[in-house]
């Protein structure tokens, strides 16, 4: 199913996950919860709302069964069926289903670093596109207490990289840029110039710069993604062209 849906065959890959699903259904109820959760996933990029809601509403009731009620697991299958509410724009769902997320894990001792940090980034974002400034406060300064010490990981600097975007809004497009520029430095020094996440950092800062009109340091970065681009998925990959095609512009 994976493949299928890295080829973007999404009626093949949404059958295997069918068969996935069924396949699980009388073994380890935990994992039938990740096939539904996978399937749902899948379901709500292509527009197939009811169903992905359907799976991930199934998903949360099995780990909500098997597992103790502040689990991480039962956490991050509320997450993941708030995602479906906000992709179909019902956000009052999705803020409730986030913040009930985000008290579990708080009472659950605080071990998930990375599942507290996704939520408050989710949470963050979505009061920012409701104008609720001082709620992204709050919720961006927690982040940012809990990342400055969580172990570097493409988890990890992918929220990070998420948070540095929100910058521009609950600071300057200075504060944007300074925190990609030392997150591109980080990731390329701790996982190399051909990683996804590095390349992701440089294509952002790379753009963040644009933005505000430091037009050398934009042609510089562009070249650098350029290079990861070419090193991590070859010269004549769409990705790698639509970098170079950015960088052209400069």
């Amino acid at each position: 199913s994976d493949l299928a849906e890295g080829r973007g065959d999404s009626a093949t890959a949404i059958t295997e996950y069918d068969h996935a699903v069924e396949l699980r259904r009388a073994g380890n109820p935990v994992d039938l919860a990740n096939a539904l959760q996978l399937q749902c996933a899948l379901e709500a990029r292509i527009d197939a709302f009811a169903k992905a809601k359907a799976h991930c509403e199934e998903a949360l009731a099995i780990v909500q069964r098997a597992l103790s009620k502040d689990h991480p697991l039962v956490a991050e299958a509320e997450v993941n069926l708030g995602m479906v509410a906000a992709i179909r724009h019902d956000f009052a769902e999705a803020r409730r289903l986030w913040e009930s997320a985000l008290a579990r894990l708080d009472r659950g001792g605080g071990g998930d670093a990375l599942g507290t940090s996704t939520v408050l980034i989710d949470l963050g974002e979505l009061a920012l596109d409701s104008r609720d400034l001082p709620t992204a406060t709050k919720y961006l300064t927690r982040l940012r207490t809990i990342t400055s010490t969580a172990a570097t990981s493409p988890s990890n600097l992918d929220v990070q990289i998420r948070l540095a975007h929100l910058l521009r809004e609950t600071e300057s497009p200075a504060a944007e840029v300074a925190a990609l520029e030392a997150l591109a430095r980080k990731a390329e020094a701790s996982l190399g110039l051909a990683h996804p996440t590095t390349a992701h950092a440089l294509e952002d800062l790379a753009g963040a710069c644009w933005e505000t009109r430091r037009m050398d340091a934009a042609r510089d970065t562009y070249r650098r993604a350029v290079e990861a681009a070419k090193a991590l998925y070859g010269p004549r990959h769409l990705t790698t062209l639509a970098i170079e095609g950015r960088y052209g512009q400069y």
